[in-house]
């Protein structure tokens, strides 16, 4: 697999998403700002990828790395959980961020853009997860028997390939089945909106 190093940043229109989305009140904007300026520097923000041999599918690792898990930590034990539920939400902001990054690279190394993402746990299994981590010659990113990553703030996935130029996934939350999820996005399908 490729390596890349990607340097996610979000700016006071994303965090004014993370407030929105994530219900913070108006009041919580300054901690939010505060939160992602203390997380910045501990940011080790990485990706590799491979494509299969059939250059239909692209398997994909992304982190933030370990230090983000550290901080929420810290706040979880001095019993900050504002701020670690805002770490939370950033880093999901970031992680957004990261797989933009990674699939500007996809399409440069490959030529293809990303016409959507398979998860493992939802169309691919854990076992499958563990295969590609095992061969990925990385030693960043790894997952227990229950597919649990280490780091927290990491996912694997497949990206399905497309040389449609004018195919491309606007966001990866509109390939998430969980339709329990916080950051759980509307989309058309067939003309009807869908939650």
């Amino acid at each position: 697999m490729k390596h890349i190093r990607l340097e996610p940043v979000i700016n006071g229109k994303d965090i004014k998403r993370v407030q929105e989305r994530y219900h913070f009140q108006d009041a919580d904007v300054q901690m939010l700002h505060r939160v992602y300026e203390t997380l910045c520097p501990l940011l080790h923000t990485e990706g590799w990828y491979g494509a299969g041999p059939d250059g239909e599918a692209c398997n994909c690792i992304v982190t933030l790395g370990p230090y983000v898990d550290e901080l929420e930590e810290l706040y979880e034990r001095a019993g900050a959980m504002s701020e670690a539920y805002s770490l939370e939400c950033i880093a999901m902001e970031l992680l957004q961020r990261s797989y933009e990054a990674l699939s500007d690279a996809i399409r440069k190394e490959y030529g293809k853009g990303i016409a959507g993402y398979e998860f493992f746990g939802e169309k691919r299994s854990f076992e499958e997860m563990a295969e590609v981590l095992r061969v990925s010659g990385q030693q960043t990113v790894r997952c227990n028997r229950a597919g649990m990553l280490q780091p927290k703030k990491s996912v694997v996935f497949v990206a399905r390939l497309t040389a449609d130029k004018a195919c491309r996934v606007q966001n990866i939350c509109a390939e998430c089945s969980n339709l329990f999820c916080r950051s759980r996005q509307r989309r058309k399908e067939s003309g009807a909106e869908s939650s």
